[in-house]
């Protein structure tokens, strides 16, 4: 697999896909959150797993799938 880019904020929707980086779960981007001040980069995705509760990320962790 390549490496991937730093994600930011701005690079993710609700309702994208992300697969964690050092396990390779899948998850369904389902919000965000970052402070006012924060960098873009430094920021925590909301995901959805389909049948677990609601998981949290940081963005380093992530990497967007593509279809």
């Amino acid at each position: 697999m390549k490496e991937s880019k730093q994600l930011k904020v701005t690079d993710l929707r609700i309702g994208d896909k992300v697969r964690e980086k050092s396990t390779g779960y899948e998850y369904m981007v389902i919000g965000e959150r970052w402070g006012r001040d924060e960098a873009l980069t430094n920021a925590v995705v909301c995901l959805d797993f389909g049948e677990s509760p609601i998981w949290e990320c940081k963005l380093d962790e992530v990497e967007l799938v593509d279809e």
